[in-house]
């Protein structure tokens, strides 16, 4: 008997685990995040990094409006407007996670969703610096949801002083780190990642192909490759 108590308790925390994995549109970024095909990677690490600030986390959740028709409104305050994704549209891109199909990135939706509207946003308004598909900057993340204070360094001793700022105030700054030309500390070349957390010795780091992995890197030595490098980071 006991047994069998066992098993169904254990068979309930497995559903019980499943469906809170599953939280469909909620105005949180609370579920993995795995990048697409598409070379959003600053899209996604912007958004990941602005999750982990408690004001960025606010924004994101005011962001984000499910309609009765099941279309989904995202305002990006920046820009002061607001664009709406059909039912349609978003199923016919929320692919299961890791689907090689998948051009946006699987898992998270609100994630999914943003970047979206991230897209529609480039696209009315013309802009070529910035593309879903094909590489961009976390500076317009930033903009987008009008931070107050965005900054991209590359210099060695700006680089220095935004890790202190992130040591100190970790829930303040949304920061993101993109390496430039080659490989830096065994990171992808030409890919940006968010920063999760900074000590004396490391720098913690999200890679947005797979957000459920935490990256430890030597913090001097990505000092030491500062050439290749660029942090760009945001006041909440």
């Amino acid at each position: 008997m006991l047994n069998i108590i066992s098993s169904i308790n254990s068979i309930e925390r497995n559903l019980n685990e499943l469906s809170n994995k599953e939280n469909g549109i909620n105005g949180e970024i609370d579920e993995p995040v795995y990048q697409g095909n598409y070379e959003d990677c600053w899209a996604i690490s912007g958004v990941l990094a602005m999750s982990y600030t408690d004001t960025g986390a606010e924004i994101i959740r005011e962001s984000i409006n499910v309609k009765n028709d099941g279309s989904i409104n995202i305002a990006f305050s920046g820009l002061n407007s607001e664009y709406t994704i059909t039912k349609d549209e978003f199923e016919a891109n929320n692919y299961p996670i890791l689907d090689p199909k998948a051009d946006l990135s699987t898992g998270d939706d609100d994630m999914l969703a943003i970047e979206m509207g991230i897209n529609k946003s480039i696209q009315e308004k013309g802009i070529t610096k910035y593309s879903v598909e094909n590489g961009g900057n976390p500076y317009y993340v930033f903009k987008l949801f009008k931070a107050e204070e965005i900054t991209v360094t590359k210099s060695q001793q700006d680089i220095e002083e935004a890790f202190d700022k992130f040591e100190d105030n970790p829930k303040q700054y949304a920061m993101t780190i993109g390496t430039i030309g080659s490989s830096v500390c065994g990171l992808r070349q030409d890919h940006g990642y968010t920063i999760k957390n900074i000590s004396d010795d490391n720098v913690t780091l999200i890679d947005p192909w797979d957000t459920t992995q935490e990256i430890t890197v030597s913090r001097s030595e990505l000092l030491e490759n500062y050439k290749n490098l660029s942090i760009v980071y945001a006041d909440f």
